[in-house]
């Protein structure tokens, strides 16, 4: 119950988002992608792990000889981290259908899905091919969804979207991803707080 409940939880965050209306007849074919996916970005990842085992050892020594580059070394890792995942979403062979891409883009988030901000509106029960990297890790996945929601605010629109089809990995990145921002954000209230003497 408990984990079914964090599958829900939503947070207000910055993502990567690629999207495309799919026909219902062509669901199957866009569920073969989502495993397609998989093995791109697990090569991806397998061929990446080296390096950053190497760059993990050579962190301490960096850090004792220089704050200042160890930090820049870190930033770098994490922006290829990020341009890695989206090479893995590049790679995967897909239609030449045209996605639709507010990224990065304000989000809401949730294990069951997410919500966009869209230049149109889209009508509920179109299905969607979703693709969605996590800032600032880089966590890149794909999915099914189906639009629960598509309503005007301002001078664009907000989706709903539901998943229908997520690996199961990604669903727990996601939910940890979510977790770990709650986290963040509520430490940073606490130490904006006064404190009083």
């Amino acid at each position: 119950m408990r984990t079914e409940r964090r599958r829900y939880f939503r947070i207000d965050d910055t993502a990567l988002v690629k999207y495309r209306v799919i026909d219902a007849t062509d669901l199957e074919a866009v569920r073969a992608q989502i495993s397609q996916h998989v093995l791109a970005h697990d090569n991806l990842r397998a061929a990446l792990e080296p390096l950053d085992a190497r760059l993990t050892e050579l962190a301490p020594a960096l850090r004792r000889e220089s704050r200042v580059v160890a930090e820049a070394l870190e930033l770098i890792n994490r922006k290829l981290s990020l341009l890695a995942g989206v090479v893995a979403i590049e790679r995967v062979a897909g239609t030449h259908a045209p996605h639709h891409e507010p990224a990065p883009s304000a989000v809401n988030l949730s294990g069951g899905g997410l919500a966009v901000q869209a230049d149109e509106p889209i009508s509920t029960g179109t299905w969607l091919a979703v693709d969605l990297v996590l800032l600032p890790a880089g966590h890149s996945m794909r999915a099914i969804g189906r639009v629960t929601d598509s309503r005007r605010r301002g001078t664009s629109y907000w989706l709903g979207i539901e998943f229908d089809a997520l690996r199961e990995e990604d669903r727990d990145a996601l939910i940890s991803h979510a977790l770990r921002k709650q986290a963040q954000m509520l430490r940073q209230e606490r130490n904006a707080q006064p404190r009083s003497e």
